[in-house]
């Protein structure tokens, strides 16, 4: 008997032949033919009109960062300075509504989207 022929068993620490392809059962013998499984279907959990609305949010953001870095960086900024959050309060400019609208926009649609797929994940 070789090393190669045989399997080390740490338990007895003895070598044991290897079983040979006579000794072994189908496995197909040892399931009991009236055992049904439950079949469980799985939920999608990303429809595809989803992967849609992602592309649109990020080209959405995209044109928020490309067209208006100035006010984007002011308004991150008027988190922590209550300066700069009165003087965007005072502005009243039309050049800031078109990305304080994309702005919210993209809130929406996220939590709009973030919501209807808690929704299909835990109660649907």
């Amino acid at each position: 008997m070789t090393y190669t022929d045989s399997i080390l068993y740490a338990d007895i620490f003895t070598y044991l032949p290897e079983p040979s392809k006579n000794d072994t059962i189908p496995f197909s013998l040892l399931i009991e033919p009236e055992v049904i499984l439950p079949v469980i279907e799985k939920k999608a959990f990303i429809a595809d009109w989803s992967v849609l609305i992602i592309l649109l949010l990020l080209i959405l953001l995209a044109s928020v960062k490309i067209g208006s870095t100035k006010y984007l960086i002011h308004l991150i900024q008027s988190i922590f300075n209550r300066q700069t959050a009165l003087r965007l309060f005072r502005e009243n400019l039309v050049n800031l509504l078109h990305p304080s609208v994309r702005l919210e926009i993209i809130f929406y649609l996220t939590s709009g989207l973030f919501l209807f797929h808690i929704e299909l994940y835990y109660l649907g």
